[in-house]
């Protein structure tokens, strides 16, 4: 990446502004107006700021790393290999003896490294609820922008270097296996899980022909998102986690006058509140261990699993997105996904 200015923000910017430039990269760098380097936003930054109670509108330096990994200008390999050994971000500012940004330098090896981490894709759901769309083709491969909503997915995850799927079905399940043998895709490796009858978004999983030996995606077959998926297994491997579950902001603004009451007493009234909350996106990363809570042939969802992992104690964190994100289960969100799809996946 040689135009480092698409990635640097003034001091004077948002964190809002942040993450419209880490909607499409891992790193945002902050400046003077001097290009002089005063800190470094992530990607990582972010997601545990919106678990937080900041707002989105505070000054980006109440996030930024101050004090960041940076390079030296002029580069040497010298440098550049005593650095990724010990650090794994793929991007680096590099600057001049006057701390003053000149480039970046982009680690290819994070770039070009391919996961061996599975994918599961659940698709085998009716899909009733967008009624005659459904009756004769299963949900995931109905089109959005030309394009079905499995291949979307599957390409979204592509990018990211993960090449390894698994697709359960169940609803029309010959229909997604003959798509896939027609379509041949290069470059990954699709297999199946076939339910002879619904098992739920978990119940599935205790047909795995072989158990995973590290983490795994779970989604649900009618997401479409642009999710830093490389960002989300680091942070659950990161977090030691059995469960990373993919969250998403909902704002509820309710047009009412709120009160808490004791008994009949008033304690206090808000005007017209706001309402932040977290909803369950449909993307998950499980650690191998967890399938040992999921009988084989039995029907159970991830959410059951979760709850009972919750009353042992085990470690299940929220994992916040904050790129663009869709259930596509009705109607209105089929429509709506096909007006944001040529500006959010019209690459890929």
């Amino acid at each position: 990446m040689s135009n480092w200015k698409n990635i640097t923000l003034d001091i004077s910017a948002t964190i809002s502004d942040a993450i419209k430039i880490l909607n499409k990269n891992s790193t945002v760098l902050i400046s003077n107006k001097d290009n002089k380097l005063l800190g470094v936003v992530t990607d990582r930054d972010i997601r545990k700021m919106l678990l937080q109670t900041k707002s989105i509108e505070d000054n980006i330096s109440k996030l930024m790393n101050k004090k960041p990994t940076k390079l030296l200008y002029p580069l040497s390999e010298k440098k550049i290999q005593k650095i990724k050994t010990k650090n794994l971000f793929k991007i680096y500012p590099v600057v001049n003896k006057e701390n003053v940004i000149v480039d970046v330098y982009t680690n290819k090896e994070i770039e070009n490294f391919t996961f061996e981490n599975l994918v599961i894709i659940m698709a085998g759901g009716k899909g009733s609820r967008l009624g005659s769309l459904t009756m004769d083709c299963p949900k995931p491969l109905l089109k959005i922008g030309g394009k079905t909503i499995l291949d979307t997915i599957i390409n979204n995850f592509s990018q990211h270097n993960f090449n390894d799927f698994v697709i359960s079905v169940n609803y029309f399940g010959y229909k997604i296996k003959e798509y896939f043998q027609k379509q041949k895709p290069k470059n990954i490796k699709v297999d199946f899980i076939e339910e002879n009858k619904p098992l739920g978004t978990a119940g599935s999983l205790g047909l795995l022909k072989k158990k995973p030996k590290a983490p795994f995606f779970l989604i649900n077959g009618d997401i479409l998102t642009k999710v830093n998926f490389s960002e989300m297994l680091n942070f659950h491997i990161s977090n030691k986690a059995l469960i990373t579950v993919g969250v998403r902001e909902y704002i509820q603004k309710i047009p009412f006058g709120v009160l808490e009451t004791k008994k009949f007493y008033i304690k206090s009234i808000k005007e017209k509140p706001t309402i932040k909350s977290f909803i369950n996106g449909g993307i998950y990363i499980i650690d191998p261990e967890v399938l040992n809570h999921i009988p084989k042939g039995e029907f159970k969802h991830i959410t059951e699993v979760i709850e009972i992992l919750l009353k042992e104690k085990s470690k299940v964190i929220g994992f916040p997105i904050h790129e663009y994100w869709i259930d596509v289960g009705q109607y209105n969100d089929l429509q709506k996904a096909e007006t944001d799809f040529e500006e959010n996946f019209f690459n890929g």
